[in-house]
């Protein structure tokens, strides 16, 4: 896939937020700065823009229930990319969205692309296998958002429909992992032998929560000391809506030295409560592998 290129966001400031997002529903709710939930979609010039998504691979109101479908054939019209200016604040940091299905072409190279345009921000990169589910990523975590203003948020996708509920960027979501230590804020990274704190949020409660991982881009299964589920326990006073354990952090398999942000996918398995669907979440540091 394309290698992308971080652009800062003071010069996108001067841009106004008049017509920002405006196939967007801005500020539904005091939670949700904006919501991409398919009902007026189009892609509009090969020009980017605050107003629409570039021309590229296609973007269609969902016919058949909610959100929106990118429509990628690549081998026809060799168009994978799109993208378009969205506001970003230091009060929204989550950005989320729901795969729903996945149709691929058969035979054909799978993939998928999401990521807003900011230093550090995790890129969520797929190939060969497109997973469902709920997905959120702080964008804000390694570097953050200095000031409210606008990001390019750039989409890839390959020979594949897919179906997206929801994409939008909120203060908190319903659903979400994180995986930090007591010095990733310091230090800007998670290192071997830092104590890992892996928590999750629900806004039901659960019976039962725990962890599997996974390398983002090809998906292989890895071991986090040497083990491939994590099991997470219920928060005293929560009523089974976080769960969380902590581990000091030995290994993570795999032949890396450093996992970017957003190249551990972290799949949370959860029994007994509300959502049905997988949810997913991903490092928003970078991992440093190297022995100590």
């Amino acid at each position: 896939m394309k290698k992308l290129n971080y652009l800062g966001l003071a010069a996108f400031v001067m841009l106004g937020y008049a017509d920002v997002n405006a196939e967007m529903v801005a500020n539904p709710d005091d939670n949700t700065l904006w919501v991409e939930n398919g009902k007026d979609i189009k892609n509009g010039q090969a020009a980017s823009s605050a107003d629409y998504w570039s021309t590229g691979v296609k973007l269609l109101p969902n016919p058949e229930g909610e959100g929106f479908i990118i429509d990628s054939n690549s081998d026809i019209d060799k168009k994978t990319a799109t993208g378009r200016y969205v506001r970003v604040a230091p009060d929204y940091p989550w950005l989320t969205w729901e795969i729903a299905t996945v149709v691929p072409i058969k035979n054909k190279y799978l993939g998928m692309m999401l990521a807003a345009i900011i230093k550090d921000a995790p890129v969520s990169e797929f190939a060969g296998n497109i997973p469902s589910g709920i997905f959120a990523e702080n964008i804000n975590d390694c570097g953050g958002v200095p000031q409210e203003g606008l990001c390019y948020l750039s989409m890839y996708a390959y020979n594949s429909k897919i179906n997206i509920k929801y994409l939008k960027l909120v203060k908190k979501p319903d659903y979400y992992v994180e995986m930090k230590s007591d010095t990733t804020a310091q230090k800007q990274k998670i290192e071997l032998g830092d104590n890992v704190t892996f928590k999750v949020y629900l806004k039901e409660p659960a019976e039962d929560v725990s962890l599997r991982f996974y390398h983002a881009y090809t998906m292989p299964q890895l071991s986090v000391n040497g083990e491939q589920a994590l099991q997470l326990k219920s928060e005293e006073g929560s009523d089974g809506k976080i769960w969380s354990s902590m581990i000091s952090l030995k290994s993570i398999s795999g032949d890396n030295k450093l996992l970017k942000p957003g190249q551990l996918l972290i799949k949370t398995v959860i029994l007994g409560g509300q959502v049905k669907v997988p949810v997913w979440g991903t490092n928003t540091y970078p991992i440093e592998l190297g022995k100590k």
